[in-house]
């Protein structure tokens, strides 16, 4: 038996509840070892609240129970910007690990 992320619909009211409540954190790479981009967090939840896709499979990691998602969006420029998260559904958090 193969675990299963939560459909795209699922993940995308979860990240809107968890950016209403302020349940989300970054690391300290994706706060700031890409400047290079000045990126905010504000382009961050932009892109986070946009038709977003997958450039990457979800994985899931069993110890810490969490799901990374890999997505492709755009800043608030409209530039492009790829996110990676952890995304915790049973402390209804996520991480942001990296983005450029």
């Amino acid at each position: 038996m193969s675990i299963r992320p939560p459909d795209d619909d699922k993940l995308r009211a979860f990240l809107k509840g968890a950016i209403e409540d302020g349940d989300y954190t970054e690391s300290f790479h994706s706060e700031h070892e890409h400047p290079d981009r000045n990126l905010s967090i504000d382009d961050l939840l932009h892109g986070l609240q946009q038709n977003w896709e997958h450039f990457q499979e979800a994985s899931y990691d069993a110890k810490r129970d969490e799901w990374k998602y890999y997505l492709k969006t755009t800043d608030i420029e409209g530039d492009v910007l790829h996110v990676v998260i952890a995304v915790s559904l049973r402390r209804r958090r996520f991480k942001v690990i990296t983005k450029w």
